[in-house]
C-alpha cells in the first residue's frame, strides 16, 4: 500500500475545516432541515473519511524526539526535555481535539435539528429581565446566589385535544458554601422546565418534589389521602379547598405518575399560568446513535420521525388539564392562543 503524499494529508484536512466552518456558519443562522441535511452531506463528500489525518502530529513529534534526544546525550542536561515534553503535550491536546470535535459538532448538528423537529423559536431575551419575571411567581427561579438562562424557546404543542403556547427553559444558578478552612466554594446545578398559559386554576398552587432541597423547610399545608403522592410531594396551597377540588384521584394519580417519570419534577400554578420544571434535560439529552463518522447514517437518524422525552411530557400536562374538569375549550379561546405565554 503506497504511502500518502503530504499533500494528500493537507487537502484532506483542510476538506474538513471547510466542512467545520460552513457547520459554524449554518448553525449560527437558524438553519432549516435542507441546510442540516446539506451541511452532512458534504462531509460524506470528503475521501478518506471524516477523521482527521494526524500523521504529520506523530512525525513532527517522532521527528523532535530523535535529535532532543541526542542533544541530552551529549550535554547531559536533562531540562532540555522539559521543552520537548511541552511540544509532545501540544500536538496531543491538537489530536484529542480533533477527534472530540467530531462528536461536539455531531451533537450540534443533532441538537439543530431537533429544534426544528419540535417546531421551536429561539427568541432573542434578556436572561436577566426574564429571570426577574419569573422570579416573582415561580420558587425554582428564586433558587442559587447566581442565575443565568443559557437557553430559551418558544413552541406550540398540538395535542388530541388540547393546543397551547409553551416556553421552554434551561436555568442555570450556582450556589455558594463557605467552607471551616474559610474557601467560598460554587456549586453549579441545572433545572430545566415549561411554562404554559393556564386557565384551570386562579390562585397559587404548589406541588413541590421532596427530592429537592431547596423545598425541604417547606411545610405541605393540605394532603390528599394518597400516601404515595405524599411520599412526592409537598402540597402548598392558598386555597385549601381548592387543592382539594383539584386533587381528583385521577390527578393525583398523573401526578404521581410523573413523579415516577421524572427525576424531580416540580408543578407551580398561579392564576393563569403553569411552571413544570425538573432536572433532566428533556430536549437534549438524547444522543445520536450515529454520528458524523459515517454520515450516510447519520443523515438518516436526522430524517427519523419519533417522538422525543419533551413531546411525552407535554402530552402528559395536555391529560393535567384534560383531568381537572375545566372547560377544555378555554385554552383554546382567542386570548390562550397569545403568542406571550410569560406569567
Amino acid at each position: 500500500m503506497p504511502l500518502p503524499r503530504l499533500s494528500d494529508i493537507f487537502q484532506h484536512n483542510r476538506a474538513l475545516n471547510e466542512a467545520y466552518r460552513s457547520a459554524d456558519q449554518l448553525l449560527s443562522q437558524s438553519p432549516n432541515h435542507e441546510a442540516i441535511h446539506s451541511a452532512v452531506q458534504r462531509f460524506s463528500t470528503i475521501r478518506g473519511g471524516t477523521e482527521y489525518d494526524n500523521r504529520l502530529l506523530y512525525l513532527a513529534g517522532g521527528s523532535a524526539m530523535v535529535p532532543t534526544l541526542i542533544l541530552v546525550i551529549i550535554s547531559k542536561l536533562p531540562l532540555l526535555f522539559l521543552p520537548l515534553t511541552l511540544f509532545l503535550a501540544a500536538l496531543l491536546a491538537v489530536a484529542i481535539l480533533r477527534k472530540c470535535r467530531l462528536d461536539l459538532y455531531s451533537q450540534k448538528i443533532f441538537d439543530a435539528n431537533l429544534v426544528l423537529d419540535e417546531a421551536l423559536e429561539i427568541p432573542k431575551y434578556n436572561s436577566k429581565e426574564l429571570i426577574g419575571r419569573y422570579c416573582e411567581y415561580y420558587r425554582i427561579f428564586r433558587r442559587g446566589d447566581q442565575r443565568d438562562l443559557p437557553f430559551y424557546a418558544k413552541g406550540r404543542y398540538q395535542g388530541k385535544t388540547l393546543s397551547f403556547n409553551y416556553s421552554l427553559f434551561h436555568l442555570r444558578y450556582l450556589e455558594e458554601k463557605n467552607e471551616k478552612t474559610g474557601n467560598t466554594q460554587f456549586q453549579r446545578h441545572d433545572r430545566y422546565g415549561i411554562v404554559i398559559r393556564s386557565p384551570f386554576v386562579k390562585y397559587q398552587l404548589s406541588f413541590l418534589n421532596r427530592r429537592e432541597s431547596a423545598f425541604k423547610k417547606l411545610q405541605s399545608n393540605y394532603e390528599p389521602a394518597s400516601i404515595r403522592f405524599n411520599r412526592h410531594f409537598r402540597t402548598l396551597a392558598a386555597n385549601e379547598k381548592g387543592a382539594a377540588l383539584f386533587l381528583t384521584p385521577v390527578v393525583v394519580e398523573a401526578l404521581t405518575d410523573a413523579a415516577d417519570r421524572y427525576l424531580s419534577i416540580n408543578y407551580e400554578f398561579i392564576p393563569g399560568a403553569l411552571c413544570v420544571s425538573f432536572k433532566e434535560n428533556l430536549l437534549f439529552t438524547p444522543t445520536p446513535e450515529a454520528s458524523l463518522r459515517d454520515p450516510a447514517a447519520f443523515l438518516t437518524e436526522l430524517t427519523k420521525k419519533e417522538t422525543t422525552p419533551l413531546h411525552e411530557l407535554l402530552a402528559h400536562i395536555e391529560r393535567l388539564f384534560i383531568h381537572t374538569n375545566a372547560q377544555v375549550g378555554a385554552l383554546n379561546s382567542p386570548n390562550s392562543d397569545s403568542k406571550s405565554d410569560e406569567a
